[in-house]
C-alpha cells in the first residue's frame, strides 16, 4: 500500500518498526491491495483538499479526448458544464461531511467537559473551529464559482484548449488523409 510520495514522484510505503530484523525488511504486495487511495502531496489533510485536487486539475488531455470522439461545439460546451457540475457536486459532498463531523464533535465535547476532561475537549473544540472555516471557505468558493472567479476559471480553459487542440489534431488527420487519396482515375495506366 503505497501511501507517501517523495519530491522526486517516488511512493514509499510506511512500514511499522519491527520486533526482529528480519521481519524489518518485509513489504506487503501492493498487487493485493484492492482499495484506491488517494494521495495527498499538498494542503491540510482534511476534506477540503479533495475540492483543491480538483481545481487544479489539467483537463487538457481531458478536452482533447473528448474531442476526437465528437468535435461538436456543443460537446465543448456539455463538458465544460459537467466539469463544474462536479466541482458543485464536490462542494455539496465535502460539506455534508463537515457538518456530519462537527455533530460528533459537538457530542464528545459535551461529553468530556460533563466528565471534566477540559483538556481533550478544547483540542476536539480545535477541530471544530478548523472544520467551520473550511465551511466558510466552501461557501465562499461556490460564490465565486457562480461569479466566474478566475480560479475556476482556469479548470474550464484547460479544457478548452484540450478541445481545441483535439480538433485541430482531427483537422490535420482528414487533410493528411484527403491529400493521400487518390482517384479511380489516377489508377488507370495511359
Amino acid at each position: 500500500m503505497k501511501l507517501f510520495r517523495t519530491k522526486g514522484g517516488k511512493t514509499q510505503e510506511p512500514q511499522a518498526p519491527a520486533a526482529d530484523p528480519e521481519t524489518a525488511n518485509k513489504t506487503t504486495d501492493s498487487s493485493q491491495e484492492k482499495h484506491e487511495i488517494i494521495t495527498i502531496e499538498y494542503g491540510t489533510g482534511y476534506p477540503i483538499d479533495v475540492i483543491y485536487a480538483y481545481i487544479r486539475q489539467d483537463n487538457c488531455q481531458k478536452g482533447y479526448d473528448d474531442a476526437m470522439v465528437n468535435p461538436d461545439i456543443s460537446y465543448l460546451e456539455i463538458g465544460k458544464q459537467l466539469i463544474n457540475d462536479k466541482l458543485k457536486s464536490l462542494f455539496d459532498q465535502i460539506t455534508v461531511k463537515y457538518k456530519d463531523e462537527i455533530r460528533e464533535l459537538d457530542t464528545m465535547i459535551r461529553i468530556n467537559e460533563t466528565m471534566g476532561l477540559t483538556t481533550t475537549a478544547l483540542h476536539l473544540q480545535t477541530r471544530k473551529e478548523i472544520y467551520a472555516r473550511h465551511l466558510a471557505e466552501i461557501e465562499a468558493m461556490k460564490k465565486g464559482l457562480t461569479a466566474g472567479d478566475e480560479q475556476f476559471q482556469l479548470m474550464i480553459k484547460s479544457y478548452e484548449k484540450g478541445f481545441k487542440t483535439g480538433i485541430a489534431a482531427k483537422s490535420a488527420d482528414l487533410l493528411h488523409k484527403l491529400s493521400n487519396y487518390q482517384t479511380p482515375e489516377s489508377h488507370v495506366q495511359e
